[in-house]
């Protein structure tokens, strides 16, 4: 139950740069309904354990005294074992053309209260939600090619299973770079309980929440985060799950008990280079075959530091390494799926940069790794210090107050918005395109029809995931 490769003159390739000169033609029909982004700022707090009841309700007190409104948020990984169109025939493409016999699709989803939706995302969305249905964000509706009327059969805590209809695709700001948004409603019924991210706002001054916040027994950067907004980019932030899946590909999943997954056959046979030794520090690891090369430069580029003793080869090949299918080790009966089972992450080092402890690694280590796009776990709500997760960027040049290892970069000024309610531009968007894409040789036909065009009153960052070691 539940919950690229690189070439030689620069540290990465973009998913945009991929040559196209060999791909196929591909049709793909897209709905997209609602803003193009969130219509007001935001914090919130979040831990990677998730919060109690009592947790939460001092997160609200807080923030009710603050001139806020405080909002648990849900983030299960539902179970899909079933994906058909509004006629009954099962849907072939993806990972859940092929679920039966007890193999599921992990979806990553949000569960969120409907006024806070409406803050958020607007009316449109917010009806969805009230009608019993959900939302998908255009990258998951994309990779399974996912349409308006649509249902899925997920898996509650017991692995009965329970519909639900695809009422919008939505841009995936709207499902916090996720799968699904789904009605609390409907997270109740499947028994996905656990908040993990309590959702702030509001109309009073971002500086009175966070000085009560430090106040009291919630110090942002131990076992809590705080996120807002307006920060700037964190290099240690991690993909969304559906960017994370269109970069490494989807599988099915098995229970295996103890909180381990079996990974389809199919899946792992074409996706991860397996007992791979790479040069330089002999690390032999199972990886994804998209960040060996990238993983190989951050490696070279260390030894050549004459950084290569920083690294345990002895302890990372005996207790580290990529691939390993399983439900993070800080998951509930719902919780995500590690990076580990794409083996899209390595770990090093393990015995002095454990979970929960203070990183110990050389910080000119991390900042390469980082160059090499790989996100770093010693920054996580719950220090992480072995753990480096591939995100396919560079993250070296950003600058920003990391806990640990900060990048050699200066932090940018931000200026605190005033935080409202209402947003300044009310204007909704809903429109349907239509697109073929092509070969680069024939040209692409794009229609769309839009009533109106939402404006985001800033520069908005998404609600950053809870990360998933």
């Amino acid at each position: 139950m539940f919950v690229v490769v690189l070439v030689a003159a620069v540290p990465h390739v973009r998913a945009d740069d991929r040559d196209t000169s060999t791909m196929a033609v591909r049709t793909s029909t897209q709905e997209v309904t609602g803003p193009k982004r969130l219509l007001i700022d935001w914090m919130s707090v979040s831990s990677g354990t998730g919060f109690s009841t009592a947790q939460v309700r001092s997160l609200q007190q807080i923030a009710k005294r603050t001139g806020f409104v405080g909002y648990g948020v849900r983030f299960p990984t539902l179970a899909m074992r079933e994906h058909r169109r509004a006629n009954g025939v099962r849907v072939s493409k993806g990972a859940g053309a092929t679920v039966s016999g007890g193999w599921v699709v992990p979806l990553a989803t949000m569960a969120l209260d409907e006024s806070a939706v409406r803050a958020l995302s607007g009316q449109v969305i917010t009806e969805v939600l009230s009608s019993g249905m959900a939302v998908i964000g255009h990258t998951s509706a994309r990779i399974r090619d996912a349409k308006v009327g649509d249902s899925m059969v997920v898996n509650d805590k017991w692995d009965k299973p329970h519909d639900i209809e695809i009422g919008a695709i939505v841009d995936d700001d709207h499902v916090d770079n996720g799968d699904l948004l789904v009605p609390i409603e409907f997270a109740d019924e499947l028994m996905a309980t656990k908040v993990h991210k309590v959702l702030v706002i509001g109309e009073g001054e971002p500086g009175d929440f966070q000085r009560e916040l430090r106040s009291g027994t919630f110090r942002n950067g131990a076992v809590y985060r705080l996120r807002r907004s307006w920060d700037p980019p964190d290099p240690d932030a991690t993909l969304g799950t559906a960017m994370f899946k269109e970069l490494l590909g989807e599988f099915r999943v098995k229970d295996a008990g103890n909180g381990r997954l079996h990974i389809s056959n199919d899946w792992r046979g074409s996706s991860i280079k397996w007992i791979h030794t790479f040069k330089d520090i002999p690390i032999r690891a199972n990886c994804h075959k998209v960040i060996v090369a990238p993983l190989q430069g951050a490696l070279t580029e260390i030894a050549k530091a004459g950084l290569a003793k920083a690294i345990d080869i002895r302890n990372t090949n005996r207790y580290g390494g990529c691939f390993q299918g399983r439900i993070s080790r800080l998951a509930d009966d719902f919780g995500n799926i590690s990076r580990h089972s794409w083996g899209g992450a390595l770990d090093i080092n393990t015995a002095t940069n454990g979970q929960g402890m203070k990183p110990t690694l050389n910080c000119q280590v991390v900042r390469i790794f980082r160059k090499w796009g790989f996100a770093w776990g010693g920054n996580f709500a719950v220090a992480d210090g072995m753990h480096f997760e591939y995100v396919g960027e560079p993250r070296h040049e950003l600058g920003y107050n990391s806990q640990f290892c900060p990048n050699d970069a200066s932090v940018p000024t931000t200026s605190v918005p005033r935080m409202r309610l209402t947003p300044r531009t009310t204007a909704e968007t809903t429109s349907t395109t239509t697109t073929t894409a092509v070969t680069p040789t024939t040209t692409v036909d794009v229609a769309t029809t839009a009533t109106t065009t939402a404006v985001s009153p800033t520069t908005m960052t998404t609600l950053v995931s809870t990360s998933t070691p």
